[in-house]
C-alpha cells in the first residue's frame, strides 16, 4: 500500500489520497464554481519531484502522478526502510506541492523550487528521525547516514 502504510504521516496520506481520487478543487473546478482565479498553471511539478527522486538516489522517473503511483506500487512494496522513505517522500511531495499551489492561488505568495525541495527533504528527515526500533543493518545505516538521521532510530 503506498498511501496507508506503517509509518505514514496522516496529513500527508490524506492529501495524497485526495490526489489519487482526483478530488482537489483544481483551477478548472474553481472556475466552474464561479471563483475568480487565473486559469493558467502556476507551478511546475517536474523540477521539485525530480530533485526529490535524485535525493533518494533515483536518477529518472515519470512526472505524471498516475505513472509515479504505478511505479511506486510496482517497485517499492514492503516495509524495507528505503521503500518506506520513498513512499514518505512521495506523500510529502504531494502534500507540499498542494500547500504551495494553495499559497500561490489564494494568497499570491510563493517559494522558489529549491526552497520547496528543502522543506520537503527536511520534513521527511524529521519524520524518519522520530522512528524507533528500526532494524540495524549496513544498508539501513548507510541510508540514515546519507540523510543525516541519528542512529537513535535503530534497535540497540
Amino acid at each position: 500500500m503506498i498511501i496507508w502504510f506503517k509509518f505514514h504521516t496522516p496529513r500527508w496520506a490524506f492529501i495524497q489520497w485526495l490526489s489519487v481520487l482526483e478530488r482537489f478543487a483544481t483551477k478548472d473546478r474553481l472556475v466552474s464554481w464561479g471563483i475568480q482565479v487565473n486559469p493558467t498553471c502556476v507551478f511546475v511539478l517536474g523540477r521539485v519531484w525530480s530533485a526529490i527522486l535524485f535525493h533518494n538516489g533515483i536518477i529518472s522517473g515519470s512526472l505524471v502522478l498516475q505513472n509515479v503511483l504505478n511505479w511506486t506500487k510496482q517497485f517499492h512494496k514492503g516495509n524495507a526502510m528505503v521503500h518506506t522513505i520513498l513512499k514518505l517522500s512521495l506523500a510529502a511531495t504531494i502534500y507540499w506541492l498542494w500547500r504551495e499551489r494553495n499559497s500561490r492561488v489564494f494568497q499570491n505568495r510563493s517559494q522558489d523550487c529549491s526552497s520547496l525541495q528543502g522543506v520537503i527533504i527536511d520534513d521527511v528527515r524529521a519524520c524518519i528521525s522520530s522512528w524507533r526500533g528500526v532494524k540495524a543493518s549496513p544498508q539501513n545505516s548507510d541510508i540514515a547516514a546519507s540523510r543525516k538521521i541519528s542512529g537513535k532510530i535503530f534497535l540497540p
